[in-house]
């Protein structure tokens, strides 16, 4: 069941925007699209994606964001180190990891 490291609330539009191209289209909480999210639909749409793939299961909803975790850091230790070396890179890369807005996503 979707809902433990997600809000019950965003965890039930997920599940309703995996069974429905509608509610996955308006980010409908309800299958027919007729009661929306109050967030951008698009912001969902990998979580769905993961859930319509994996089933309904917690770590297929976090699934999206921890890939995106893993590539963002990738990305800015590759950035760093071709303009200030691989020690700045690896600075920033772990500053990034271990900052409360990284880590809690991607917990």
């Amino acid at each position: 069941m979707l809902g433990i490291a997600i809000h019950p609330y965003y965890s039930a539009a997920i599940r309703s925007m995996a069974t429905s191209w509608r509610a996955f289209f308006f980010g409908g909480l309800h299958t027919s699209g007729s009661i929306t999210l109050d967030k951008v639909s698009g912001a969902f749409w990998p979580d769905a994606v993961s859930v319509w793939i994996f089933g309904p299961h917690t770590w297929a909803a976090a699934l999206p964001h921890v890939i995106e975790g893993v590539l963002t850091v990738w990305l800015l230790h590759r950035i760093v180190r071709a303009w200030a070396g691989p020690f700045a890179a690896l600075i920033a890369s772990l500053t990034l990891t271990f900052t409360p807005v990284t880590v809690v996503p991607t917990r």
